[in-house]
Formats: structure tokens, sequence, C-alpha cells
């Protein structure tokens, strides 16, 4: 939501600029949301990566690590799924979302979709051998 400062009665729209205090009050609350909103991106992000992890956790996927075999195809699963996940995570940074490029930039997204890519190919390699 956006609030415009409207001038006062009698004074020309064009030449008049709001006091320097509420511009200020005005910048600080739009600083503020803008910090929340990027900490919810944050915790977004980590719970994509987190969920398909705790669903595997949840059927029993401990269980894989009693043997060998199952050790390895438990670290297979594990980095599969959360290789799949960076990915989606990937998939917003890089899609132009309007919510994410009013919080933190599409400059910064881009960086971080960047610095996923890195960690989701050595998932994939990882996921693969």
């Amino acid at each position: 939501m956006t609030s415009t400062l409207i001038a006062p009665q009698g004074h020309d729209t064009r030449t008049w600029a709001p006091p320097r205090e509420a511009l200020g009050v005005r910048y600080a609350r739009q600083g503020s949301e803008r910090r929340l909103a990027a900490d919810v991106l944050y915790v977004v992000g980590w719970l994509v990566l987190a969920i398909p992890v705790g669903i595997w956790l949840a059927s029993g996927g401990l269980s894989s690590f009693a043997t060998l075999a199952g050790t390895i195809k438990a670290v297979g699963v594990l980095t599969g799924l959360v290789a799949t996940a960076a990915m989606v995570v990937m998939l917003w940074l890089s899609a132009r979302v309007p919510f994410i490029d009013r919080t933190i930039g599409h400059d910064r997204a881009l960086a971080l979709h960047s610095a996923l890519g890195q960690w989701v190919f050595g998932g994939l390699i990882a996921h693969g051998l």
C-alpha cells in the first residue's frame, strides 16, 4: 500500500514539498516494511528446502542409514530432494516475480540465483553418484 502526501489547501502542488520530518517517517516505515518482507522471503526459501527433507524424515527416512547400501541410497535421495527444491527457489528468483523484485531487487535476486546454482549443480552431481 502506498500513500501520497497531498499539498495543503492553497498551495501549488507542483512546487510544494512535504516537510522533511514527514518524508523521514514515511521512508523509515517503508524501509521497515521492506526488511520484514525480505525476512519473510528468506523464511519461505528455507521452508521450501526443509519441507521435502521433513517429509522424507517423517516417512521413515532415518531407517535407511542402517546399512551401507541404505546410507548411499539415503544420501542420494536427500541430495536429490534438496537440489530439486533449490531449483524451485532459483526459478522464483529469476522469474521477475514482482514481490521479490520490490523486496530485494532484481540484481540481488539474480546474485542469489547464481550462488544457489553452484550448490544445485553440486547436489545434482552428488545425487547422480
